[in-house]
């Protein structure tokens, strides 16, 4: 999760993060891995942890099953990726007025051994 020390812009927005408390500092935390001056976690720990919290949220409904268009009613966030399928690419190019989208990872790589 990048920089850890409050000298600069990454570092100081964790730290304002965990001063309000913030679900996401709170599980980076707990899941902190020896990263020399970063702030690093445990991938699947620190995915579990922030997972639990939301589907435990009183106030949050997770829905996974297969949508196929963006609902028309209510507020909705829609967290797909890059194998999002034709019916919901077509529901969110037509929402949208794109035709294409470019998914990007905004963290650090990961990178295997073998690669």
């Amino acid at each position: 999760l990048r920089a850890a020390a409050i000298t600069n812009a990454v570092g100081l927005l964790k730290e304002e993060m965990r001063q309000l408390n913030s679900l996401i500092m709170q599980a980076a935390d707990t899941h902190q891995v020896p990263a020399g001056g970063a702030l690093a976690v445990d991938r699947e720990g620190y995915a579990q942890a922030v997972t639990d919290a939301i589907k435990n949220h009183p106030l949050i409904e997770v829905v996974t099953e297969k949508v196929m268009s963006i609902p028309e009613d209510g507020i909705v966030i829609v967290a797909t990726g890059p194998l999002t399928d034709g019916k919901l690419a077509e529901s969110i190019a037509a929402f949208s007025g794109e035709d294409y989208f470019h998914f990007f990872d905004a963290a650090a790589p990961i990178v295997y051994l073998e690669s």
